[in-house]
């Protein structure tokens, strides 16, 4: 992008010396090319956008603003995906919290996560999603328990019962 504005200026200097119709194509070529490439750069940017990959959207709305650095409206574009992606990470934590408190670990965990597919380096959220992990293990593990104890001494119910929100609880267990 920025060796193409060079070369676009070289060839503008060159066509103000001499103005030659080769040049003049070249210039106007040159032109086309980096529009096509601003345009292609913000339509993979609206594409990000819809599919809530900020950090994605952001790199190719700064990648057409390179482009085009006098461009209000890509300017405006890339500043509404940072405010999507804060309110995304600010909404993610908050509901976390809130299934965290009732006790809801596994969404718990799916909420924190879907900060960390925004930003992967907040160890805020990382830190949450550890704890909201090690809580939704330790309740499993509490539920396995019960159930091996409720079928030890024939409550065949109660403990199928507790396997079953065991397996709820994460059915990743192959051990349940």
């Amino acid at each position: 992008s920025g060796k193409q504005r060079q070369a676009l200026a070289a060839y503008e200097k060159a066509l103000e010396l001499d103005p030659d119709d080769d040049l003049k194509n070249l210039v106007v070529s040159t032109h086309r090319d980096i529009e096509d490439n601003r345009d292609m750069a913000e339509l993979e940017g609206d594409e990000c956008t819809e599919k809530e990959d900020y950090s994605g959207a952001l790199n190719h709305y700064l990648r057409a603003l390179q482009l085009d650095p006098q461009s209000e409206y890509l300017a405006g574009k890339l500043q509404a995906v940072k405010s999507l992606k804060e309110a995304a990470i600010k909404s993610s934590k908050r509901d976390g919290d809130l299934c965290f408190r009732a006790q809801n670990f596994g969404k718990a965990v799916e909420h924190y996560a879907r900060v960390l597919k925004h930003e992967s380096n907040d160890a805020d959220a990382l830190s949450r999603l550890d704890r909201a992990t090690k809580a939704q293990t330790q309740l499993v593990e509490k539920r396995v328990a019960l159930a091996h104890m409720q079928l030890s001494v024939g409550e065949y119910a109660q403990g199928v019962v507790q396997l079953r929100e065991a397996l709820y609880l994460d059915p990743s267990r192959t051990d349940v």
